[in-house]
């Protein structure tokens, strides 16, 4: 059960990460679902939903998103039931 737990936390962080990658480096900000195939973590379901806002200090726009991730796997009510979700704000400002 302990793998199960594990392995949840590091496909939400996954999310994170790409929704991250996504939304800075892309300037997407949009849903996604997907697994990691071909992998140990491939049995899960990863979940990013992303929310845009624009901010003005000054002169300057700043972009802000904020961004979940949930990652499961199992049937609910079972005990191999795992499921994890992890929010995180990230903002850039333009340059």
């Amino acid at each position: 059960m302990v793998g199960l737990f594990s392995s949840a936390q590091q496909n939400k962080q996954i999310g994170i990460e790409w929704g991250i990658y996504e939304s800075v480096v892309n300037g997407n900000c949009v849903p996604n679902a997907f697994s990691a195939p071909g992998t140990a973590l491939s049995a899960y379901n990863i979940s990013v939903t992303c929310s845009s806002s624009a901010h003005t200090e000054g002169a300057v726009l700043i972009n802000t998103y904020r961004l979940t991730s949930t990652a499961q796997t199992g049937t609910y009510g079972t005990l191999d039931y795992v499921y994890r979700s992890m929010q995180a704000t990230v903002s850039i400002q333009p340059p």
